[in-house]
């Protein structure tokens, strides 16, 4: 796993997102402020709990940040990415994995949601990144990224844009 590549990746969105800016998703200004946040890093005993050895990237950006908001609309809170915490990974993943038992597997981990969506971000014990589509069969879920350094790095090109959803052309 590339742990250098995630931590320059997470320095440039702390140098350029760490305050609120205006975002351009497909060309087209955002309508509102967009900020990332990092907290502390989570301890290794917090760590620990994640069941698999699998996702040193994951355990590694929680080593860098336990609470990480990425591409926030401060305004109306209605746009970006919640990376769960440890703790929250693993109840989310529970929850998930009890209401959607075929489409949520037991190495699976829920690690991220969605402000102002339903959609959710589950990474594969391969480390690929899926995004849970609330209503459809994992068999439609769109894989995102092969690894988690490579859906970061996606999304901050993409300046917070659901880089997956490009919007449908206007009619003329």
């Amino acid at each position: 796993m590339n742990h250098e590549k995630l931590r320059l990746i997470v320095k440039k969105i702390k140098s350029e997102w760490s305050s609120p800016r205006t975002a351009f998703h497909f060309g087209e200004e955002c309508p509102f402020l967009l900020t990332s946040s990092f907290s502390a890093g989570a301890t290794e005993q917090k760590i620990s709990k994640i069941p698999t050895q699998m996702r040193s990237e994951l355990k590694e950006l929680w080593r860098i940040s336990e609470k990480t908001e990425l591409f926030k609309d401060q305004l109306y809170q209605q746009w970006g990415i919640e990376i769960l915490t440890p703790e929250e990974c693993i109840t989310e993943t529970s929850n998930q994995q009890y209401t959607r038992a075929k489409d949520v597997h037991e190495n699976d981990l829920i690690f991220g949601r969605f402000y102002g969506d339903s959609e959710l971000l589950l990474i594969t014990d391969k480390g690929n990144i899926l995004l849970c589509m609330p209503l459809d069969p994992r068999k439609e879920w769109p894989e995102l990224a092969k690894t988690l350094s490579d859906f970061l790095e996606n999304l901050i090109n993409s300046q917070g844009a659901k880089y997956w959803e490009p919007p449908k052309p206007k009619n003329p």
